[in-house]
């Protein structure tokens, strides 16, 4: 989990919202029913559901299409922990 945290941050924030917003709120009504009424929850859940959009666009902005792509030559440290270089395909 920690790995798609760090390589996909936004995403996996508006995940998390998703999931905990409601949960929270579920939770307030348990024990102190009537104290978010189902038009706030509404509101908040719409908010939530707007929000997507927004990260989607954000997201495109942080996340490269393609690959990304090193100079030639330069140094890169490889998933097995070895040494490499950038070279031609």
């Amino acid at each position: 989990m920690g790995r798609l945290i760090a390589r996909q941050p936004v995403v996996s924030i508006g995940a998390s919202i998703t999931v905990i917003v409601p949960a929270a709120i579920a939770l307030v009504n348990a024990f102190w029913p009537g104290t978010v009424t189902d038009a706030q929850r509404d509101a908040l859940l719409a908010f939530i559901v707007c929000m997507w959009p927004v990260l989607a666009i954000i997201w495109s902005r942080v996340t490269p299409v393609a690959a990304p792509r090193l100079p030639e030559g330069s140094g890169v440290l490889l998933p097995d922990g070895t040494q490499g270089r950038v070279t031609r395909a």
